[in-house]
């Protein structure tokens, strides 16, 4: 490995350990950090002069430091409890993301149950093993439950931040210079969904940290057909669905990039055929042991996914039609700007999946001036640059990314990404009609191809539209970071 492949990845270990060094003597306020951060940036704008590095490198490191830091200061001011998703409490092994772990970590083995007896324990197990061999660790070296608990949210700030440099080797491998290399890279780094599963100690991050590995070794191997690039395809999409189920959504794209290559290699017999076998013999197994494991032993559905409810107060079946929930923009739903179960002064429940996709991007699922009223104009401004930024993405995406110089593989893994997942996020939300199941965290394998589709935008657009959408994304960058240095004032 090449000292320019390595370097990034030394250095985010580094910085990890740091942060995990933060927790352990729990220095929770984001201040110091701050201010260490933004030493350490006046400390890289420095080093932007030095004449032995060469310009655009140094660029990428400071955006990768940037993006690091804000999470750091993000995970540090907040609690295992606070904007999180189905994770409830570790004070007992039932119940939520936490129950699973604190279970793991108790007993030393997977639930001898039926996983649908407690909630959330239906998932695959990765990220709790994972989380709980880390708790063990710390208690090792003599941390305390409150702190064992908190580091948890260590792993998740590794899992965020290696998707910053594995979005920066994407946009490498499909051949991006210059600004279009780095201004997608920035908005990237600071997007606030990335931030805000930082700090989630749910197993979302792990298994998006799993489908960007998996859309880049397939571009890879799409480029380099060898054993190599296959053997870790394979691990990685196997690993993925040990992590969550949604990571199988990737492997159709996988899949009609090996049916492009074979029809396109003379004696695939030979050369081809061999490896998809090996792909099959690493990724089967580990990909679907779970599944069959609960099926057999408890008869559990292979794509089980538990409901909500129709007597919630977030169903949206009875109330909005079919074609209001894809087309209903009437003015009362951008009165309220953060998403609206019906509270807090809004007279309506969140219901344009669009609209909630834009919401819940940059703001979770959360109303933010709940904990600090001053963030209102930040985020004001955040959803309409974000705005610009999506309307930018997907006319580089449809205009460009077909007539590119990118070849027929990428193209596939691209556009097959983005339309599968956005197709069967459109089915779970009319399959399971709540708010809750509007989430951007159901889509997040978009943002990596919408970055790539800036980036297409970058390398051909000129005049104007051009400088329009620079402003917007310095708006969209100032304003990220002006909300969560907000957030935790």
């Amino acid at each position: 490995m090449s000292r320019n492949k390595i370097l990034p990845w030394l250095g985010l270990i580094l910085a990890v350990m740091i942060g995990w060094f933060l927790v352990a003597i729990e220095i929770v306020s984001p201040v110091l950090v701050s201010v260490a951060g933004f030493s350490l940036l006046t400390m890289g704008l420095c080093w932007i002069l030095a004449k032995d590095v060469e310009q655009e490198e140094k660029w990428v490191i400071l955006i990768l430091t940037a993006g690091f830091l804000l999470k750091l200061v993000y995970v540090l001011y907040t609690g295992i409890g606070t904007r999180q998703h189905d994770v409830h409490s570790f004070t007992d092994s039932t119940n939520g993301h936490a129950g699973y772990i604190r279970y793991l970590y108790t007993y030393g083995h997977l639930p001898d149950f039926d996983p649908r007896q407690e909630f959330q324990f239906y998932h695959p197990p990765l990220h709790h093993i994972l989380s709980a061999l880390w708790v063990s660790l710390n208690r090792l070296l003599g941390a305390s439950w409150e702190q064992s608990w908190k580091s948890i949210q260590i792993l998740t700030l590794f899992y965020s931040s290696a998707c910053m440099i594995l979005m920066y080797r994407l946009l490498r491998e499909l051949s991006f210079r210059g600004l279009a290399l780095l201004l997608p890279l920035a908005i990237f780094c600071l997007h606030p969904y990335m931030i805000f599963l930082a700090g989630s100690i749910n197993n979302d991050m792990l298994s998006i940290l799993f489908m960007l590995l998996t859309m880049l070794y397939t571009l890879r191997w799409s480029q380099k057909p060898c054993f190599r690039n296959i053997m870790i395809l394979a691990l990685f999409i196997g690993l993925g669905m040990s992590t969550k189920l949604s990571v199988a959504y990737l492997a159709p794209a996988t899949a009609l990039v090996f049916l492009w290559k074979l029809l396109h290699t003379p004696r695939w017999t030979k050369t081809l055929l061999p490896q998809f076998l090996v792909f099959a013999l690493i990724c089967l197994p580990l990909g679907l042991w779970w599944y069959i494991r609960c099926y057999l032993l408890f008869e559990m559905p292979l794509t089980y996914v538990p409901a909500l409810s129709t007597e919630s107060s977030q169903y949206l079946g009875d109330t909005y039609s079919f074609w209001s929930r894809l087309f209903d923009l009437s003015p009362e739903q951008f009165q309220y700007l953060y998403i609206s179960y019906g509270e807090n002064g809004a007279t309506y429940l969140e219901h344009n999946i669009f609209l909630a996709l834009l919401k819940s991007s940059v703001f979770e699922e959360q109303t933010l001036t709940r904990y600090n009223d001053s963030i209102y104009s930040a985020s004001f401004l955040l959803f309409w640059s974000n705005i610009v930024l999506v309307a930018y993405s997907l006319y580089g995406m449809i205009r460009y990314m077909w007539r590119s110089r990118f070849s027929a593989s990428a193209r596939i893994t691209l556009w097959v990404t983005y339309g599968l997942v956005f197709l069967s996020f459109i089915i779970f939300c009319y399959s399971y009609p709540h708010v809750c199941t509007q989430s951007y965290r159901y889509m997040v394998p978009t943002l990596f191809v919408g970055i790539v589709g800036i980036a297409l935008y970058l390398e051909h657009a000129r005049g104007w539209p051009r400088r329009m959408f620079l402003g917007a994304s310095i708006l969209f960058g100032v304003s990220s970071i002006a909300q969560f240095m907000l957030l935790g004032v």
